[in-house]
């Protein structure tokens, strides 16, 4: 009788191991299953911000957004994380693989607010973040968003401080 329970025992270890295994890989961020934290990247969290349909042109309003869209798609979401004293950004993703800063494209045309950026990346890889795994989402309104130009230049400074640049257009 002991080793029918124990036969028992190991069967169901064995379909719950397996049933994990299955919703590791299945945690895509898109199929309705969250990423876990081993599987959260810079790259599979800029291919989950492809469905993100941000409105608005104020910064707060999109992080808001953001924040309940991610938390969809994302085990462990922290806002507002303390990289340093006085430095925070603006998520947190996978309990310390991937920083998320959110910028509104016009912040970044000017000279002030593209140096103040790089800064921020530069702070956010030196204390925490590995190099390309800090994402700058830039959301740009319709009419900047169509500037190749400026786009092409924003994304070679950053890329170029260790950031992964996302760009998409904010639908009003």
């Amino acid at each position: 009788m002991d080793l029918i329970y124990w036969i028992g025992g190991i069967a169901a270890a064995a379909y719950l191991y397996q049933y994990y295994q299955k919703t590791q890989k299945e945690g895509d961020g898109k199929s309705g299953l969250k990423v876990p934290d081993g599987r959260v990247s810079a790259d599979k969290i800029s291919e989950i911000l492809e469905d993100f349909n941000p409105r608005g042109t104020n910064e707060a309003d999109v992080q808001k957004q953001l924040n309940g869209f991610l938390r969809k798609r994302v085990e462990h979401v922290r806002r507002e994380y303390t990289v340093e004293q006085g430095t925070r950004i603006d998520f947190d993703l996978g309990n310390g693989e991937v920083g998320l800063e959110v910028k509104m494209g016009k912040q970044l045309r000017r000279a002030n607010g593209r140096q103040r950026m790089l800064g921020q990346v530069h702070t956010y890889l030196k204390n925490k973040y590995e190099e390309k795994e800090v994402i700058i989402l830039v959301v740009n309104s319709p009419e900047l968003n169509d500037d190749n130009a400026w786009k092409a230049d924003i994304q070679e400074d950053l890329e170029g401080a260790g950031a992964t640049v996302v760009f998409l257009e904010s639908k009003r």
